[in-house]
C-alpha cells in the first residue's frame, strides 16, 4: 500500500513536473518571439532612419559646393572634387580659367598660374532641382531659390541672348561688409549645355526692342557705363522679373573689384570657343 502511494506521488510529481516544464518553456518561447520582433522593429527603424537620412547624390554635390570658395589653390579644389578640371583656357590677362562639367552644375575657377590660388569661384547651376547654399558679399545665396532682388540693388548689371547662350548678371563690387572686401555676382546665366531654357525669364527683357536693351550687354560694356544706367532697373517689368527669376549662377571673389575675366560664359569654354 505505501508503495502504491510513493509510486502515485512520484507519478503526480513528474505529472507535475512536464507541466510546469511545458509552461516554462512555452514563456521562454514567448519571450524569446516577443524579443525576436522587438529586435525586426528595431532594425527596420534604424533601416528606415538610413534611407531617409543617408543623403543623395545630389545633396552631396551640393554640399560639396559649400567647401569652394576663392583663396584656396588649385590643389585644394582638386582634392575637394576628386577629379581634375575637365577644360582650362588661358587668358590674354596670364590668369587661366579651369571648368568642370559636372551632372547638375558647371564649376568654373579663376586661377592665377604663379601662385595656384583661385581668384574667383563661379557655380552655375543646371538643374532647377539643384539647391546648393552658398556664403558670399551680399549673404547666403541658395540656388534656384533666392530671387535676384534679394541682394538689393547692384552696382551694375548686364546681359544678352544670344542663339545659343546668355546671361543676366547684377554685379556688387567691394562690399564693405564681406571679411577682407569681397564681391559677388548673382544672376542667371545659360551654362545648361547650350539651351537658353534657364534664361526664359530674363530674356524676354533683354535686347533691342525690349524693356532692359537700356543694359549693357557685356561686362566690358558696363565696366565703362556710368552707374545710373542701372536705374533701367526699376521699370515695372524689371522689377517684376528681379522678384521672379531666381539665381541660377553666382560667382564670388575676396577681390575688391571684379574683372572681365570672371565672366567667360562656361558654355564657350566647354566648346573651346
Amino acid at each position: 500500500m505505501a508503495a502504491n502511494d510513493e509510486s502515485n506521488d512520484q507519478e503526480e510529481r513528474s505529472s507535475w513536473s512536464r507541466r510546469h516544464s511545458w509552461r516554462n518553456w512555452n514563456t521562454v518561447e514567448r519571450v524569446l518571439g516577443a524579443l525576436a520582433a522587438l529586435i525586426a522593429v528595431i532594425t527596420g527603424v534604424v533601416l528606415g532612419v538610413k534611407f531617409f537620412t543617408n543623403p543623395s547624390p545630389m545633396e552631396k554635390e551640393q554640399a560639396l559646393m559649400e567647401e569652394l570658395r576663392p583663396g584656396q589653390t588649385v590643389a585644394r579644389v582638386t582634392q575637394i572634387m576628386k577629379e581634375s578640371p575637365h577644360y582650362s583656357r588661358s587668358l590674354p590677362s596670364g590668369n587661366v580659367v579651369h571648368q568642370y562639367d559636372r551632372e547638375w552644375e558647371r564649376i568654373q575657377l579663376l586661377v592665377n598660374p604663379s601662385s595656384g590660388e583661385v581668384l574667383s569661384v563661379g557655380i552655375f547651376a543646371d538643374n532647377m532641382e539643384f539647391h546648393p547654399k552658398l556664403k558670399s558679399a551680399v549673404g547666403e545665396v541658395v540656388l534656384n531659390r533666392s530671387p535676384v532682388s534679394s541682394f538689393g540693388d547692384p552696382a551694375y548689371a548686364f546681359g544678352r541672348c544670344g542663339a545659343h547662350s546668355g546671361n543676366y548678371y547684377e554685379a556688387h563690387p567691394n562690399m564693405p561688409g564681406a571679411a577682407g572686401g569681397g564681391s559677388a555676382v548673382v544672376g542667371v546665366t545659360d551654362s545648361n549645355r547650350g539651351s537658353l531654357e534657364i534664361m526664359q525669364g530674363a530674356c524676354g527683357l533683354l535686347g533691342p526692342g525690349h524693356e532692359l536693351e537700356c543694359l549693357p550687354g557685356s561686362f566690358e560694356e558696363a565696366n565703362a557705363t556710368p552707374v545710373g544706367k542701372v536705374d533701367c532697373l526699376s521699370s515695372p517689368q524689371a522689377v517684376n522679373m528681379r522678384k521672379k527669376v531666381k539665381v541660377t549662377s553666382v560667382i564670388l571673389s575676396r577681390e575688391s573689384q571684379l574683372s572681365s575675366d570672371m565672366f567667360v560664359n562656361p558654355y564657350e569654354v566647354a566648346k573651346g570657343a
